[in-house]
């Protein structure tokens, strides 16, 4: 997912594919991901809280679902580039610190 990101030119892509890395890790779902997320990863990065990985679920909902409540994020509009842009970098550090301290998945 990471290689997919990096190599794809649309930033929706990127977001969604990054996105990815937390799914691989965590099974949870809404605010119980949120929480097991930032749980974990606050010891290698202090700064992602509950409310930080939120706000990145909620962009990549956006991305991903035509039918958002708060609009869909596509690469063909401006303010859409513009939002995922503003998050699209604590995702990627984000993913970075779970492929360095990657989470123990039970078989």
């Amino acid at each position: 997912y990471y290689a997919d990101a990096l190599r794809s030119k649309n930033i929706i892509t990127q977001y969604e594919q990054l996105y990815k890395i937390i799914e691989y890790f965590f099974d949870e779902e809404g605010l119980m991901l949120d929480n097991a997320v930032s749980r974990y990863i606050s010891q290698f990065g202090p700064h992602f809280s509950v409310e930080k990985i939120k706000t990145l679920r909620w962009v990549r909902s956006r991305c991903i679902h035509p039918r958002a409540i708060h609009g869909h994020l596509n690469p063909e509009d401006i303010n859409s580039v513009i939002i995922v842009a503003q998050h699209i970098g604590d995702l990627k550090k984000l993913s970075e610190l779970l492929l360095r301290h990657p989470v123990q998945i039970n078989p």
